[in-house]
C-alpha cells in the first residue's frame, strides 16, 4: 500500500527532500516491525503537534497584537532619531544634568548666604543706631 503524502513536511523542507511526517527518505525503505512503526507514529505525532502549537501562537491575536505593536515602537524610535538626532549616551546626560543641577543649587545658596549676611549687617547697624539715637 503506498503512502500518501499532502506536501506537508514536519521539520524537513522540500529543499531537504522531506516528503510529509513519517515519510520516508528517498530511497529509504519503511519498516515492517510494528514496535518500529509504533514509533515513528509516535515521533510522526509530537512533530505534529508541536507545528501546530507553533502555528496556534504564531496566530494568537494577543500574539499578532505585540508583535505590531513592537514594530511601531522601533518605527516610532528610528522616526525620533532621524528628526532629532541619536540620543546621547544616558550615563553623560544623567551626569550632566545632576552637575548643573549641583551648581544651581549651590549658586542659590550661596546668594541667600550673601543677602543674609547683607540684611544682618543692616540690622546691626539699625540698632546701633537706635541706642546712640535713643530711639
Amino acid at each position: 500500500m503506498a503512502t500518501q503524502s499532502y506536501g506537508l513536511s514536519g521539520s524537513g523542507t522540500p529543499e531537504s527532500g522531506a516528503t510529509g511526517y513519517g515519510a520516508p527518505e528517498p530511497g529509504e525503505q519503511k519498516s515492517t516491525d510494528p514496535d518500529q512503526i509504533r514509533r515513528e507514529i509516535e515521533a510522526t505525532r509530537a512533530e505534529l503537534a508541536n507545528d501546530v502549537d507553533r502555528l496556534a501562537d504564531k496566530a494568537s491575536p494577543k500574539r499578532v497584537a505585540q508583535r505590531n505593536l513592537d514594530r511601531l515602537g522601533s518605527r516610532v524610535s528610528s522616526i525620533k532619531e532621524s528628526v532629532m538626532g541619536a540620543p546621547k549616551s544616558a550615563g553623560g546626560s544623567v551626569r550632566d544634568s545632576a552637575q548643573q543641577a549641583g551648581s544651581k543649587v549651590q549658586e542659590t545658596a550661596a546668594a541667600g548666604v550673601r543677602q543674609g549676611a547683607a540684611e544682618g549687617r543692616r540690622g546691626r547697624g539699625l540698632r546701633a543706631q537706635r541706642r546712640v539715637h535713643g530711639g
